[in-house]
């Protein structure tokens, strides 16, 4: 599942994945596209980023900032856009892209906002859960091994067993569920 500026200003800012070309031209407030792009940019160069396209997460940044503008939270978004490229995320010990503390006020507002944007997860040694948006999976684990469901989303009811690592990591989100 691509992580756009969207949904991860209310993470973190996890870095846009998603291919293809364009730009935003929809962010409107707080320096517009300009905004976007810096923002974009930045993340782009940080070796936890999921991609360093500037382009693609720009592209995607689009896609959000029309989601975020049906949910009538195009406000919101460009706010916390904003933030993002006056206050540059980093890279947290554990590899994830986060969010610059300036920024979390913003990011819990368009969250509030739209909690469709924002993704979560939680669980213990032996089972967990991952939701982003309208899609969600859970995973147990039994006998040493991993057994995940999609509860919700595009593929409701997919059954997997992860290979590796934890079982609700977000890749199997897009994998598996999406």
């Amino acid at each position: 599942m691509r992580r756009g500026l969207g949904t991860v200003v209310a993470l973190g800012l996890a870095a846009c994945g998603s291919s293809g070309s364009g730009q935003v031209t929809g962010v409107s407030q707080g320096g517009g596209a300009g905004d976007a792009k810096a923002a974009c940019e930045a993340i782009a160069k940080l070796p936890c980023a999921e991609t360093q396209s500037a382009t693609a997460c720009e592209t995607e940044l689009a896609e959000d900032r029309a989601k975020a503008e049906q949910a009538g939270c195009g406000a919101e978004f460009d706010a916390a856009v904003s933030c993002v490229a006056k206050n540059p995320s980093a890279c947290d010990p554990d590899g994830d892209l986060k969010l610059a503390p300036a920024c979390t006020e913003a990011a819990v507002t368009l969250a509030k906002c739209d909690p469709g944007m924002t993704c979560s997860s939680g669980g213990s040694e032996s089972s967990c859960t991952y939701k982003c948006g309208a899609t969600v999976l859970s995973c147990e684990m039994a006998e040493g091994a991993w057994s995940c469901v999609c509860d919700s989303g595009p593929k409701a009811g997919t059954q997997f067993s992860p290979t590796s690592g934890d079982g609700c990591d977000d890749s199997y989100l897009e994998q598996y569920c999406e």
